[in-house]
């Protein structure tokens, strides 16, 4: 702390919420005073609120980028990427709740891990449920699951579709159709650098323990191997995200006509999203 004329100021000190200097500085965004009072005055960045959040909580929920890498990346720091507030919710779940999908793909690509909070929510189920579309996006290609329940039994298609989002609703009804149970993307990068939001593209591939063959097909001509050989055509193509190829409303859009669209001379994407 330091003296301020007759009063001692510590740079620890905390409103009746227990947000401290620093706390607050991170939710409005002012990076010199955080490194300020990091630095010169040694303010502890895992002190929380009340309610549980962290310097990086409040940054991420208020979309201050910034403020973000810099907490993650300052040797000085040492911030857990995973650390969860009063209801166990994680910096992804406030950058997806609202809306803040360029600090959702930085906090991923960074090693961030998707967990869920003491009500079996998801950073999909926030996203959903808030009608934020392009965060959806992001986090499916990173290996989110749109089949994943809360603790009532809602998936994130459910919770857009309750509260009024119909065009999210609708693209997730669309993944949970026509992406396979048995194939998706998991975690680890590399990045597409073209692509807006920049999302960081997993290519590890789960697939379920039990038995599966290539003669598999589970009723819309979506075998395993057709997903196979469609994720490694689209990692040398490059044109747009997974989850773009894979969604439609057609209910007869299915991994082989991807695959066999993909296939042409001219790929672009538009083509690759007329299923006809």
């Amino acid at each position: 702390g330091i003296m301020c004329e007759d009063s001692y100021w510590s740079s620890d000190m905390s409103t009746r919420t227990g947000a401290t200097p620093l706390y607050l500085a991170c939710q409005e965004g002012h990076l010199h005073v955080v490194e300020c009072l990091i630095k010169e005055f040694g303010a502890d960045v895992h002190l929380r609120a009340r309610d549980g959040m962290t310097c990086l909580h409040a940054a991420a929920h208020m979309g201050h980028q910034a403020v973000v890498e810099w907490l993650v990346s300052a040797t000085c720091t040492d911030v857990g990427l995973s650390c969860q507030d009063g209801e166990g919710a994680t910096a992804l779940h406030f950058a997806a709740s609202r809306g803040h999908c360029c600090i959702l793909d930085k906090l991923l690509c960074m090693g961030s891990k998707v967990m869920e909070d003491y009500w079996g929510g998801t950073p999909l189920h926030d996203a959903a449920e808030n009608g934020e579309l392009e965060c959806c996006k992001v986090l499916l290609v990173n290996g989110a699951n749109p089949a994943d329940k809360d603790i009532d039994g809602f998936t994130a298609a459910d919770l857009a579709e309750y509260n009024g989002h119909s065009k999210c609703a609708r693209y997730l009804r669309g993944i949970e159709r026509t992406v396979s149970p048995l194939v998706h993307v998991s975690s680890a990068c590399p990045v597409l650098p073209d692509s807006s939001p920049a999302v960081c593209l997993h290519g590890k591939l789960k697939t379920q323990t039990r038995s599966v063959n290539s003669k598999h097909l589970e009723g819309l001509g979506n075998s395993v191997t057709h997903f196979l050989d469609l994720l490694r055509m689209f990692w040398s193509v490059q044109a747009c995200s997974f989850v773009e190829l894979l969604t439609s409303t057609q209910p007869d859009c299915t991994a082989l006509k991807v695959k066999q669209r993909m296939k042409a001379p001219v790929v672009n994407k538009a083509s690759l999203l007329v299923m006809a």
